[in-house]
């Protein structure tokens, strides 16, 4: 990982100066520095006409936010980089443009890791034959499809739901739902899963019987209660 990298590029974008990071990111060498570099052999081909402009722009004297751009290096390896360039002048006139850059390879790597992760994960979620849903609190903050189709409910109905709201007066045992969800959610901390009949309200006032399956986690650092609910 290489987090500073300082070049200059001239008007015909050759890369003329270079720290020892850039050389080593580049992998060129001081000798091919002395020589000049076409910066764009550096930079993929798609990506060229969009640098280009760019360059023009700083040549131009304009001042231009950072960009985030893919590199290649000789033995085709991939980075990525967060580029913050300006004009370069020298006796008021504009000879080239300095860049420095943030080596920031390993976080897009590990922000791909998560999104493709999420991707499975949120594919897992609602494909699955059982409604699904996370409390906080006790709160509904998120279910599935599922578990809109069990309870008859919109999304919007359902998320801010509390989850004893949602269920009849009385459980089958003969607690109320209020107390008899107070009483699991705290196990449910304290136990890898548990399991249980429970009764849901549906929107008419009728009764729907689930089999429950109860376990928590901790998500940003605050506990939350994943529920699952099977139709019987």
């Amino acid at each position: 990982s290489f987090p500073l990298v300082v070049y200059e590029t001239d008007r015909d974008a050759r890369l003329v100066a270079a720290n020892q990071k850039a050389l080593h990111h580049f992998n060129r060498t001081a000798a091919e520095l002395a020589q000049g570099i076409d910066f764009f052999s550096l930079v993929p081909t798609y990506l060229r006409p969009t640098v280009l402009q760019r360059q023009r722009q700083l040549l131009k004297g304009q001042q231009l936010d950072p960009v985030e751009y893919p590199l290649i290096g000789r033995d085709g390896s991939r980075g990525a980089a967060l580029v913050y360039s300006q004009p370069l002048s020298r006796n008021g006139e504009i000879v080239g443009i300095r860049s420095v850059y943030i080596d920031i390879s390993e976080r897009k790597a590990i922000e791909e890791r998560f999104l493709a992760s999420e991707q499975r994960y949120r594919a897992l979620f609602e494909g699955a034959s059982d409604a699904i849903l996370l409390l906080a609190d006790g709160v509904v903050i998120e279910c599935n499809d599922e578990a809109l189709r069990l309870f008859q409910r919109s999304r919007q109905d359902l998320l801010g739901s509390g989850f004893a709201a949602l269920s009849p007066a009385v459980q089958p045992d003969g607690h109320p739902s209020t107390v008899r969800s107070e009483q699991w959610m705290p196990t449910a901390k304290q136990q890898s899963r548990q399991r249980f009949d429970w009764d849901i309200l549906l929107p008419d006032g009728s009764v729907r019987e689930t089999e429950a399956s109860v376990s928590s986690f901790d998500l940003a650092g605050a506990p939350h209660v994943l529920v699952l609910l099977r139709d019987m």
